[in-house]
């Protein structure tokens, strides 16, 4: 399993622009919406995320 991991103010961003069902199943990779990409990219290139592999 693999998710993106970001600190909590970024967490916190995303959240309030997309809402945090959203957020939590772009981040964990349990959907592939379009609005997910958009999600994991913000993620990684805003907020400075990190893929955490388990």
């Amino acid at each position: 399993m693999e998710k993106i991991v970001i600190n909590p103010n970024g967490r916190k961003a995303l959240i309030e622009k997309y809402g945090a069902p959203n957020v939590s199943r772009a981040l964990c990779f349990r959907s592939n919406s379009q609005m997910s990409k958009e999600i994991r990219h913000e993620a990684m290139n805003e907020y400075g995320g990190h893929i955490f592999i388990f």
